[in-house]
């Protein structure tokens, strides 16, 4: 199969949706397959910072998306199996233009959409699963994670040693220098790691703060093996959405800060299981990471809490979605 990917990434919308889409790339180039992914500009630069790349790069403009998208097609001769298609910017005209060209389109989505009409296949592992409904790839067996994932040992607690803060691709709220402020206040914490995303604006403020901090920050950026930092934190301070599940399978009690509605479910959901504690960016902020800086002294000088929520957590997340939905995909290429 040959699968052309439409996404994009930027300062505002954040890294999640490509880094869902290279997840999938990458099992895809594994197995045989080819993956193409059409790019911005912003989007370019973060996937050519990636060591992990995997994926034929089209320089593509998504000012003009359909006018562009029907002259790609009518100029290329390269056969398309399927047309991905991740963000919550597009809507129902592309579908209907790809159905036009009679391409099949697997669409992702996070419980935002309403409507799925144009797509031959749906891919959300926020919803719940749908018995005998081959189009309607759902629930947590269709949870992606990058290649890293599938390899990673994860130490037992006692084993681990950092207190490690990570706000995503971009951090679009600035959430990680006043957690750092915070836990710097407490006077309790002597060294933290900092994982700085691509698309942080705060960058050259946190290695300002860096500098002068009574505590030692080890500083990340671009990190390109999350599974080997997570799998190093004894206990983790992030942001929810993709985050929480790569936190998940690497069996990491964590400290999660949602930040948007589609977050809800899912973070109430590891809270309930135990190995998470939610906070909710719905009030001052100040007062919201000196909760969080509160709860995070509280539970690193108690290791029996920590050893309790990775327990709790342990065995139920796997980094198989990516293998699942290819064989999907496999079987509607033959039926569709």
């Amino acid at each position: 199969m040959h699968i052309a990917f439409i996404v994009q990434a930027s300062e505002s919308i954040g890294i999640g949706h490509l880094m869902r889409c290279l997840a999938f790339a990458q099992h895809l180039v594994k197995v045989g397959h080819k993956a193409s992914f059409l790019l911005d500009g912003p989007s370019i630069e973060i996937a050519r910072s990636r060591q992990d790349w995997d994926g034929h790069i089209i320089p593509f403009d998504y000012a003009q998306l359909n006018q562009e998208l029907e002259a790609m097609i009518a100029e290329s001769s390269t056969v398309i199996d399927w047309f991905v298609v991740d963000g919550y910017q597009f809507c129902s005209s592309l579908l209907q233009m790809l159905n036009k060209h009679e391409y099949k389109v697997a669409l992702f989505d996070d419980g935002v959409r309403s409507s799925f009409e144009g797509a031959t296949a749906v891919i959300d592992s926020s919803r719940p699963q749908v018995q005998g409904e081959e189009h309607f790839l759902f629930g947590a067996a269709f949870r992606l994670l990058r290649q890293e994932f599938t390899e990673q040992y994860c130490l037992p607690v006692k084993k681990r040693t950092t207190l490690t803060v990570s706000f995503g691709g971009s951090d679009p709220f600035s959430l990680t220098l006043p957690i750092l402020k915070a836990l710097e206040a407490t006077t309790k914490f002597s060294e933290v790691t900092v994982v700085i995303g691509p698309g942080n604006r705060d960058t050259m403020a946190i290695e300002h703060f860096s500098e002068q901090s009574k505590m030692k920050l080890h500083c990340l950026h671009n990190a390109q093996n999350m599974a080997s930092v997570w799998s190093n934190a004894r206990l983790a301070i992030s942001a929810a959405g993709g985050s929480q599940f790569e936190l998940a399978v690497c069996e990491t009690p964590s400290l999660l800060v949602v930040v948007a509605d589609n977050q809800k479910q899912a973070s109430r959901i590891a809270e309930q299981e135990g190995w998470a504690k939610t906070f909710v960016l719905n009030r001052n902020k100040d007062e919201l990471v000196e909760a969080i800086a509160d709860e995070a002294l509280s539970l690193w000088f108690t290791e029996e809490r920590l050893e309790e929520m990775q327990s709790a957590v342990s065995g139920k997340y796997d980094a198989l979605g990516a293998m699942r939905i290819t064989e999907c995909l496999e079987k509607l290429s033959v039926n569709h």
